[in-house]
């Protein structure tokens, strides 16, 4: 729900909105008016940051870079031999092998 469909509810109830830090009271024009700026304002900065979010996809995608998890090994792909003998010798801590 938005700022202005919440004031708007909140009017119909006859609560008003008076903040004391920002000077805002939705009984006065002035203060309808400042808030419906704020909205305004405030819905400006998500429809840029969404733009901006956009612009930073599409052009990482013109540089061949994508976005996301990075991707997992291949289906095909082999640990070195080297590896895994040092895996059997010395396992993590946290792998327990089964006999």
């Amino acid at each position: 729900m938005d700022l202005l469909t919440t004031a708007k509810l909140l009017e119909q109830r006859q609560i008003n909105l008076v903040s004391l830090r920002e000077n805002i009271d939705t009984t006065t024009a002035t203060g309808r008016c400042f808030l419906s700026m704020m909205g305004a304002i405030h819905q400006m900065e998500r429809e840029l940051r969404a733009e901006r979010a956009a612009a930073g996809r599409s052009s990482a995608k013109a540089r061949g870079k994508t976005g996301g998890r990075p991707k997992t090994a291949p289906k095909n792909w082999k640990m070195p031999e080297s590896y895994m003998k040092t895996l059997i010798k010395q396992p993590p801590k946290f792998v327990k092998l089964l006999e």
